[in-house]
């Protein structure tokens, strides 16, 4: 148990490295002939999660005295005949078991319960999968994937990326049709690290959907990389300190592959003063107006910009829901009952959640994130709002993506004491 006093953040801090980008590094680097480097690379819960994998497989990892890691790649893949443990890392099991249906034609998963109700069946479906899932075990397997495949993004893009990190390998070229006409932003990080790896792909637009199509039998080209920092996380420091006395971040890219660095935009659009360098965000109070936003390119910001709304007298409104349901807990409902906690008027109806808000929290209440980091960090980030402190239960649930989260939250002011 966490307990969250009243408190306005303000300082700098680091970014720590995208969570999004290191994975994707990090098969890159297992798919090439020779090692690599990842310089500045998360590790996390989750990270940790698809190294682990990676290891049976028989990808050898050291850690340089600079903290820099250099992969290296096997000869010849293992052959894996246990469950492979993805914890409760869904990017670990989407990325992943399109790589063990190449190398192995069949394959079993193991993770948590909430894990495996994350996974969509028809994402699997849509590949050619056929699987067996039980409360936490998956078992999957494939004859062979098809020359051409149309997949959906509407619940997910893991699985889409897992094909394409996977698809130069094929002894033969391979297209997938997207049925979105707008390139999703995970995708198009997705298809920049092939770019830095040397691996060649084409994109066609159409007005309903567009193709990516990659060339067989092509190598990953080894790479010295570094990870920038991550928007997703750095989101709620940003939104604390255009609540509290201002907030700098170091070591964020601006623009970036990260759809979620559109949390500057969005932050100026609701009246924030935002100053943007080579490589951080400043942020500034301000009198805040109420916003219109479409979440479904940039899910993981929807906790944090629904509890931003919650902050601004008038009623903001959200709309492209669907993806915030599979994550680590139902986060729409879930965020929608932390906000009702604090008595901040919401209303959802179909794909649309209205945001009534105030300027101040009551407090002194017990919150539960189910266990869920993105929803742990939002009660935080909100604490200049409250009037009397604040317990969270699972506050660990950050070490998921954040593990020195709350020795930054410290560090920029904010005020917690741990109960047993």
């Amino acid at each position: 148990m966490l307990v969250i006093y009243p408190a306005s953040l303000s300082g700098s801090i680091t970014a720590p490295a995208s969570k999004s980008l290191t994975h994707r590094f990090l098969i890159a680097c297992a798919l090439a002939k020779q090692p690599s480097e990842i310089i500045n690379p998360l590790i996390a819960e989750d990270t940790a999660a698809t190294i682990q994998v990676l290891e049976q497989l028989g990808v050898d990892f050291v850690f340089q005295q600079n903290g820099a890691l250099t992969v290296i790649p096997p000869q010849k893949f293992s052959n894996v005949t246990t469950p492979i443990d993805c914890k409760e890392s869904g990017s670990t099991l989407r990325f992943l078991i399109p790589l063990f249906l190449h190398l192995q034609k069949e394959a079993a998963f193991s993770g948590s319960q909430r894990l495996m109700e994350r996974l969509d069946p028809n994402d699997l479906q849509s590949i050619g999968i056929s699987f067996e899932k039980s409360e936490n075990l998956l078992k999957v397997k494939i004859a062979g994937f098809p020359n051409q495949l149309t997949m959906s993004d509407s619940s997910s893009t893991q699985l889409i990326s897992g094909v394409l990190l996977t698809a130069p390998l094929f002894n033969k070229q391979i297209s997938i049709t997207v049925l979105n006409p707008v390139l999703d932003p995970y995708l198009s990080m997705t298809l920049a690290v092939l770019k830095i790896f040397r691996v060649k792909y084409t994109l066609e637009t159409n007005p309903a959907s567009y193709t990516i199509t990659i060339p067989k039998n092509q190598n990953y080209i080894p790479t010295q990389i570094k990870v920038e920092g991550d928007y997703s996380q750095m989101a709620n420091f940003l939104v604390a300190g255009s609540l509290g006395r201002g907030v700098t971040v170091h070591n964020l890219s601006y623009p970036s592959v990260q759809g979620d660095h559109r949390i500057v935009e969005i932050l100026q659009t609701s009246g924030a003063e935002i100053s943007v360098g080579d490589s951080w965000v400043s942020v500034q109070p301000s009198t805040l107006k109420p916003f219109r936003i479409d979440l479904t390119h940039i899910p993981d910001l929807g906790p944090i910009l629904m509890g931003l709304a919650s902050t601004i007298e008038g009623t903001s409104s959200f709309t492209g829901l669907k993806r915030l349901i599979k994550k680590e807990s139902n986060r729409l409902l879930s965020t929608i009952r932390i906000l009702n906690q604090f008595r901040v008027k919401t209303v959802l109806s179909d794909d649309t959640l209205t945001i009534t808000g105030q300027s101040a929290f009551p407090g002194g209440i017990t919150i539960n994130p189910d266990n869920d980091h993105r929803l742990a960090m939002l009660v935080a980030s909100l604490a200049s709002r409250f009037e009397q402190p604040v317990k969270l239960t699972t506050p660990k649930a950050v070490d998921k993506s954040y593990p020195h989260f709350w020795e930054d939250y410290q560090a920029l002011g904010g005020k917690i004491s741990w109960e047993d």
